[in-house]
């Protein structure tokens, strides 16, 4: 299989990657545990929030997207923390590693490794920032009613793969280069070589017709 092919498909697996990255923001981040879980489904769905803005239900908040976590955070910020920056805070959060990954999707279309690399660095980054609230918060803990969802887990595996197809990317396009570059040099050769013989052999019939 030639270097530009195993470039191709690096470049396919961090697209997919990258892409599913972009879906897993709105994918369950948290979501409450069995006993919790069979409780609030148990019940009759009622609507979560005394806030126009926010139609969730019971029901809804089973599983919790970061998306959801966004809308709840700043809608609510001032009525949970006392002031608007906090929801605000949140929503910055969220807005950032959408605008990461899809950057990484897109120069994962453009097979740009370098780029890529950096903001899947940045995302992954900003990830775990965001885990260490929701720690601290104790929003996920031993005692809490919430565990971490599929979306977590998401965001360490697929950084990680697209982390490795980057890397896999650059070495196949430094071989491919090193490649390119022996050929060239061996078609200069052999330029060099035929250019010497017709010399010899005008010089040599020039030596005959004398």
């Amino acid at each position: 299989m030639s270097k530009n092919k195993m470039v191709f498909i690096a470049s396919l697996v961090c697209v997919v990657c990258a892409a599913l990255l972009v879906v897993s923001l709105f994918l369950p981040f948290t979501k409450a545990n069995k006993d919790e879980a069979e409780s609030i489904m148990s019940r009759p769905a009622y609507k979560a929030f005394d806030n126009d803005k926010l139609n969730y239900t019971s029901h809804d908040l089973v599983r919790i997207s970061l998306f959801k976590y966004t809308r709840i955070y700043g809608t609510l910020g001032e009525e949970l923390w006392g002031d608007k920056i906090s929801g605000i805070f949140y929503i910055a959060i969220f807005v950032l590693l959408a605008a990461f990954a899809a950057l990484t999707l897109l120069f994962s279309a453009l097979k740009k490794p370098v780029a890529i690399i950096v903001f899947d660095v940045l995302f992954f980054a900003l990830t775990l920032f965001n885990n260490s609230d929701y720690t601290s918060r104790r929003v996920i803990s031993e005692n809490s009613s919430y565990q971490w969802g599929i979306a977590h887990t998401l965001f360490f595996v697929l950084t990680a793969i697209i982390l490795a197809g980057a890397i896999a990317m650059i070495v196949f396009k430094m071989q491919e280069k090193k490649q390119m570059d022996k050929n060239g040099d061996e078609l200069s050769a052999q330029a060099l070589e035929e250019a010497r013989k017709w010399t010899v052999e005008k010089q040599n019939t020039t030596l005959s017709s004398k």
